[in-house]
């Protein structure tokens, strides 16, 4: 395919800068390129018919598109490469970049930030209204099937048969999750073909799928927890390959504690759900596939008394058994867990729900109140790419400036978005980085252009002072008109 594109090199569409990939931190990196470098040529090669369709989806439609409380460290080991990026645009400075555009915000809950109209279809609209603005050139139907690099360019083959040559190009093709919306991976095959390293990429801020320890005569799974809900904290461990079989004893002796959250959790015909549970999922790695042999296990535990230690727990179950003493087991844990969970749970510490608690025992009593500390399901994986909210893992970072997106391989080779080995949370802070990484490539790549053509801007180095700019150009030319057409009416009279 590489001869293809060298055969009709004099038939392909040139330009400045090209960008794969019309989402989030695509079309933030079209619009701050063009900012540092309004008369270079941009493209945009949209695999979907329309821009910006996975990010019309996000927050149920609304489109959290950032969070006022994400810091680099919510990015786990990327850490200090989006703390690079944060200094460019921290949350706070995207939503005043946001209101320049038209877009008016609101925050919510834990530092989340909504369009104030809470429809995510007006952030998708300003976005694109930039983009015309600034006349970047936009191709949508059409994907990159094939990227080489030259000496000084780049060559793109597209799906429709055409040709691009772009000086400077920045990959912006989102990761593997929502294969509903166009996302396929692509990028990570072009950055292979580019010699750069992707780390496996692995479905994150999804459900799990759990089953509990084995007992005798219950299911994996009870089909009566579908659509519960509880408050709970939540961690996750890992376990060794050798760790042996759950089902024979758990011991936390041989755990780590990966990560903990807490909120609610939804149980589902086949796990857990809820957005504590998707921030937990973002850890769930496997070394090798499980058909390959043993590997790594995990479990979730879930504290439905958290606001309780475990001697506030032993001492309220102790009591409430006291003065329940004539009633049955069951009714202890009404006003603790939804009713659907108390025959299992009961079950598990060998209490029968009928059973009066008057003969239970404080021995049983306390495993049950240790139970209700740390509730455990054990995790089969996850759900597939389509219910994945954002991919983790990705191209590695070390192969690229943290303040400028550009490959340390490759120069003129930019990356932003998911494709990164870097995820964050529930709760806008992908699209923080998304917009973020997308605003730090465009704008390395259009002063990395400018300079080539002879064009640098010596006054406008951001979004901010190109904005100010355009003002005084249109003040400029107001108070021209204003003073032509004084010269008119005097000439008149």
């Amino acid at each position: 395919m590489g001869k293809t594109i060298e055969k009709r090199k004099a038939q392909c569409f040139c330009c400045d800068i090209a960008i794969v990939g019309g989402g989030a931190s695509g079309m933030m990196a079209a619009i701050a390129a063009k900012a540092q470098f309004p008369a270079g040529s941009v493209l945009i090669i949209e695999r979907n018919e329309e821009l910006g369709r996975k990010l019309l989806a996000t927050g149920n439609g609304r489109c959290n598109f950032t969070n006022l409380q994400a810091t680099a460290e919510d990015y786990g080991e990327a850490a200090p490469f989006v703390a690079s990026v944060f200094q460019q645009m921290p949350p706070a400075r995207l939503c005043q970049l946001f209101a320049s555009f038209g877009i008016v915000s609101r925050e919510e809950a834990e530092g989340r930030v909504y369009p104030y109209s809470g429809q995510g279809s007006a952030v998708c609209s300003q976005l694109k209204r930039q983009l015309q603005q600034r006349q970047v050139n936009v191709r949508c139907g059409v994907s990159a099937v094939q990227v080489e690099a030259e000496e000084s360019a780049f060559l793109l083959q597209l799906s429709d048969g055409g040709i691009v040559r772009s000086s400077n190009l920045i990959l912006a093709s989102g990761g593997k999750a929502g294969g509903q919306y166009g996302c396929q991976g692509d990028g990570y095959r072009f950055l292979r073909s580019l010699q750069h390293v992707v780390n496996k990429p692995h479905p994150a801020l999804i459900a799990l799928q759990c089953r509990v320890p084995a007992q005798s005569g219950a299911e994996p799974w009870p089909s009566e927890w579908k659509g519960v809900r509880a408050q709970a904290g939540v961690s996750l461990w890992r376990f060794p390959a050798d760790a042996g079989e759950f089902d024979k004893g758990i011991s936390f002796g041989q755990a780590q504690l990966v990560a903990e959250d807490k909120g609610e959790v939804q149980l589902t015909a086949t796990g857990l759900s809820g957005i504590c549970i998707f921030n937990l999922s973002r850890y769930v790695i496997y070394s090798v596939p499980l058909a390959e042999g043993r590997r790594e296990q995990y479990l979730v535990a879930l504290d439905f008394l958290p606001q309780h230690s475990q001697e506030q727990a032993d001492a309220l179950l102790l009591a409430q058994a006291e003065a329940l003493r004539e009633e049955p087991a069951e009714v202890l844990l009404l006003s603790i867990v939804h009713q659907r969970l108390i025959a299992g749970i009961l079950r598990q510490v060998n209490i029968a729900p009928d059973e009066r608690l008057e003969g239970v025992g404080e021995k049983r009593l306390l495993l049950l109140s240790r139970l209700l500390k740390r509730w455990c399901a054990l995790v089969e994986g996850t759900k597939g790419w389509n219910d994945a909210q954002v991919t983790a893992g990705g191209a590695d970072c070390v192969q690229f400036n943290p303040q400028t997106m550009q490959s340390r391989l490759i120069p003129g080779l930019y990356l932003c978005g998911e494709l990164f080995d870097v995820d964050g949370r529930c709760g806008g802070y992908n699209l923080q980085w998304a917009f973020a990484s997308g605003y730090a490539a465009g704008c390395s790549a259009g002063q990395q252009a400018a300079e080539a053509s002879g064009n640098t801007k010596k006054n406008s180095t951001n979004e901010e002072n190109a904005e100010a700019n355009n003002k005084k150009e249109e003040d400029r030319r107001k108070s021209g008109r204003k003073e032509e057409m004084t010269r008119c009416s005097a000439s008149k009279k």
